[in-house]
């Protein structure tokens, strides 16, 4: 899998979109993935998403940070050779550092989860 990966499970009771937001190049141990979600006002507010900046987001659509999981590259390539992940369309690059810096911004990524984008030097 590589950084900017789109992509829904198949088979589990998970309706969202998740996208790999680290770097499993850099350290395949800690791959940083998030998902969207339905906009809401009580929800994380840093990256906030309108119609068309993916093809999936049909309607207005926060990252959600909350959810954040931290997975290894090998326990996706396992769930993708086994047919568990339907890829999607990537994330264009300047919508992956779009995500990258409200990470860093974010008031509920958790902080030992944004110190694998910085410590991966994918963001200042």
């Amino acid at each position: 899998m590589k950084a900017g990966d789109v992509f829904r499970f198949s088979g589990i009771a998970d309706i969202h979109v998740w996208m790999i937001i680290s770097d499993p190049r850099r350290d395949a141990s800690k791959v940083l993935m998030v998902n969207f979600t339905s906009w809401e006002p009580h929800l994380d507010q840093a990256c906030i998403l309108d119609i068309g900046a993916h093809p999936f987001i049909v309607q207005r659509t926060v990252v959600n940070f909350a959810r954040a999981k931290l997975v290894t590259d090998t326990q996706l390539e396992w769930l993708r050779t086994h047919g568990r992940l339907q890829l999607l369309d990537l994330l264009p690059a300047t919508l992956l550092t779009k995500i990258r810096a409200a990470a860093m911004q974010s008031l509920t990524l958790p902080l030992e989860l944004a110190d694998v984008l910085i410590d991966q030097e994918l963001v200042e």
